[in-house]
């Protein structure tokens, strides 16, 4: 069962605007233009198609879209959110709970930029709240 494109859509741009938080982020996924990332949701059996560049990501659901990945990164939700979330990400990739397949050194880079995001909070909450 595919995800509805509606979702997708949501969670792209979700996405893309979290990116653009931080004014570091969009210009280093750059160098991913022309890489296709697969994220493959185990236990939900969901599998979507990550296209990033400097503008931001384009998010597909693998059914639409059967181009070969570059990297495939699998995990549970819960272990795909600790990987993400996590200064240490070779204890989630290294204690099996996430798995990235092809081109490890890209999955690895990608995971790293998106770690590295620094949001200033205080900025964009202070264009609301003064």
């Amino acid at each position: 069962m595919a995800l509805p494109q509606s979702l997708i859509a949501a969670i792209e741009s979700a996405c893309n605007k979290y990116l653009a938080l931080d004014d570091e982020t969009l210009p280093k996924l750059a160098m991913f233009e022309g890489k296709i990332i697969a994220i493959e949701i185990l236990g939900l059996n969901e599998k979507v198609i990550l296209y990033p560049s400097a503008e931001g990501i384009i998010l597909l659901s693998a059914e639409e879209e059967d181009s070969a990945a570059d990297t495939t990164i699998s995990g549970t939700p819960m272990a795909l959110a600790k990987l993400g979330a996590s200064s240490d990400a070779a204890s989630v990739l290294f204690g099996g709970e996430v798995r990235i397949t092809g081109d490890t050194r890209l999955g690895h880079q990608f995971k790293n930029v998106l770690q590295q995001m620094h949001i200033d909070w205080e900025e964009h909450l202070s264009r609301y709240v003064g």
